[in-house]
C-alpha cells in the first residue's frame, strides 16, 4: 500500500497501491494519508513544512521555527 503517494491515474474504490512505480509521491506541501487516493488528502498545516511523501498534515520532523 502506497501511503504518503497517491495513484498516477484514477482508480476505482476497491483498488489499493501496492506497487510504489503505480503511485506519485504525495507532492511537497501537502500529504496523502488514504491509500488507493486519485488526489492528495489536503495541504500541510501552518507552521509546518511538508517535503514530498508525507502521510500527515502535521509532520512533527519538520515543524517550523517562529518567524
Amino acid at each position: 500500500m502506497c501511503i504518503g503517494y497517491f495513484s498516477k491515474v484514477p482508480i476505482d474504490i476497491t483498488y489499493l497501491c501496492f506497487i510504489q512505480d503505480e503511485c506519485t509521491a504525495c507532492t511537497a506541501g501537502s500529504y496523502c494519508d488514504q491509500p488507493g487516493s486519485d488526489t492528495v488528502s489536503g495541504d500541510c498545516m501552518r507552521g509546518f513544512y511538508c517535503p514530498e511523501g508525507q502521510t500527515t498534515p502535521t509532520p512533527y520532523d519538520y515543524i517550523c521555527p517562529p518567524g
